[in-house]
This record gives C-alpha cells, sequence and structure tokens, in this order.
C-alpha cells in the first residue's frame, strides 16, 4: 500500500519505490545529498544520476508516495 513520502525513512542512501502525479511510471529513488547544491540539501534522488539538479531544487519534482522495496526472491 503506498505511504504518504513524508513517512519515508531519510537515511543517506536508503532506496524506496517512489512516485508522483504526472509522473509515467513509479521510480526507485535513494534519500541523498549532491555537494554541488547550495547547502548540500538532502532529497528524494535518482539511484545512479549523481546531478539531478531538478530533483534537488524544484520541489514539484519530488516524490508525494512510497513503497517499501520488497525482499529479493532467492
Amino acid at each position: 500500500m503506498w505511504k504518504p513520502i513524508d513517512t519515508a525513512p531519510r537515511v543517506l542512501w536508503t532506496r524506496i519505490v517512489a512516485w508522483a502525479p504526472g509522473w509515467d511510471e513509479p521510480a526507485i529513488l535513494k534519500w541523498k545529498t549532491n555537494s554541488r547544491v547550495p547547502n548540500s540539501l538532502e532529497y528524494w534522488g535518482d539511484t545512479v544520476e549523481e546531478d539531478d539538479y531538478g530533483m534537488a531544487t524544484d520541489p514539484s519534482e519530488q516524490p508525494t508516495h512510497w513503497l517499501e522495496i520488497p525482499p529479493l526472491p532467492y
């Protein structure tokens, strides 16, 4: 069940499944910081791209809901 993003664990490098209205599909994001963004802002960003400035500086780019990533099948 989707949860409001403000309930997601904000621990650096924690990954979640995230979604926001207007997105084409959910995304796997991580809680991160970018030293090239003023004040080393922490935000939900791409798990690969380290220069995702839009997500770091534009609140409309941030997710509104999240899910835990399920465990991998073994």
